[in-house]
C-alpha cells in the first residue's frame, strides 16, 4: 500500500501492519475505522495545508511538525513549499522508521512532544496536528504551547487542528456552565482565540472548519479572526483538490 500527495508516494511496510484488524474489532468494523481514517487524514492534510498556504507563499521557511504520524502532512508540506530545514517530532518508533525511510532529508525526531518543544531552535512555522484537542484541553498542551510561544525566537506562524467540532453543538450548555460565552459556533474560536492570546501573547487569524475538526492559523498580538467554512451542506469538502491525498493499494487500484 502507499500513499500519494501531491507528487509524494508514501510507501507503508508491513512492520506497520496498516491493513490488519484492532483487537477485539471484526474485520467489517475495522474496515469503517480504517475508511475514516482514510477520509479524515485527507481532510485534515488539506484543512492545515490550505491555511499555510495563506502564509508561507513561495519564500523558503523553516517548519517543526509535531506528531509526524504516517507523513501525509509532512508530504503536502515538501510539496507545495520551499523548505529549507524541516524537523518532525514523532514519540512511536515504527512511525519513525517509517518517517525516515520515506522522507530521509529531513530531520525526524523520536520523543515526547511536551520535552522535545522548545529546544529545537527557530523555525517560522509550527504544525500541531493534535489527536485529540478542544478548548477544555487547553492545559494539555500547555507544556509544548509554553516551551514554543513564549519563547525570544517563537514561530512567526502556528497551525493547529481543534477535534471539537463535530459535537460542537451538543456541548454549548457545557461550556456555558463552565463560564465560556460560547452559544454559536464562530463564538468557540473566538473565545478559543482570545484565551490563546491570554496564555501566549497569540491570537487565531484564520480559521478553516469543517464536519469533524476545525483548522486554526494564529500569528503573534490581537487580529479578528475569520472563518471561512470548508464543508458542504451535503457533508462534501469543497476545498479545491478533494482528491490531493489518496490511498492506493500496491497495484495501484484506490
Amino acid at each position: 500500500m502507499y500513499i500519494k500527495v501531491g507528487g509524494f508516494n508514501i510507501e507503508i511496510e508491513d512492520y506497520l501492519d496498516l491493513q490488519e484488524p484492532k483487537k477485539g474489532i471484526d474485520a467489517h468494523n475495522a474496515q469503517i475505522l480504517k475508511s475514516r481514517h482514510q477520509r479524515d487524514s485527507k481532510i485534515n492534510t488539506w484543512g492545515n495545508i490550505t491555511l499555510c498556504e495563506k502564509v508561507l507563499g513561495e519564500s523558503k521557511c523553516s517548519v517543526v511538525e509535531y506528531f509526524g504520524g504516517l507523513g501525509i502532512t509532512t508530504a503536502a508540506l515538501r510539496d507545495k513549499f520551499d523548505i529549507e530545514m524541516h524537523t518532525v517530532v514523532e514519540i512511536h518508533p515504527p512511525l519513525c522508521r517509517h518517517l525516515r525511510d520515506n522522507f530521509p532529508d529531513i530531520n525526524v525526531i523520536e520523543g515526547d512532544a511536551r520535552k522535545v518543544a522548545g529546544k529545537l531552535g527557530y523555525h517560522s512555522l509550527m504544525l500541531c496536528d493534535f489527536p485529540a484537542f478542544t478548548i477544555l484541553r487547553l492545559d494539555d498542551v500547555d507544556d509544548i504551547f509554553s516551551a514554543e510561544l513564549l519563547r525570544d525566537d517563537s514561530p512567526d506562524y502556528v497551525v493547529f487542528t481543534d477535534s471539537a467540532w463535530r459535537w460542537l453543538s451538543l456541548n454549548l450548555k457545557n461550556y456555558q456552565n463552565r463560564g465560556l460565552p460560547i452559544y454559536t459556533k464562530p463564538d468557540y474560536i473566538k473565545v478559543l482565540s482570545n484565551m490563546l492570546y491570554d496564555r501566549y501573547g497569540y491570537s487565531i487569524k484564520y480559521a478553516h472548519t469543517g464536519i469533524v475538526c476545525a483548522y486554526c492559523l494564529m500569528v503573534r498580538g490581537k487580529v479578528e479572526v475569520q472563518i471561512n467554512n470548508i464543508a458542504g451542506d451535503d457533508g462534501s469538502y469543497n476545498v479545491h483538490g478533494k482528491e490531493y491525498v489518496s490511498f492506493c493499494m500496491e497495484d495501484g487500484e484506490k
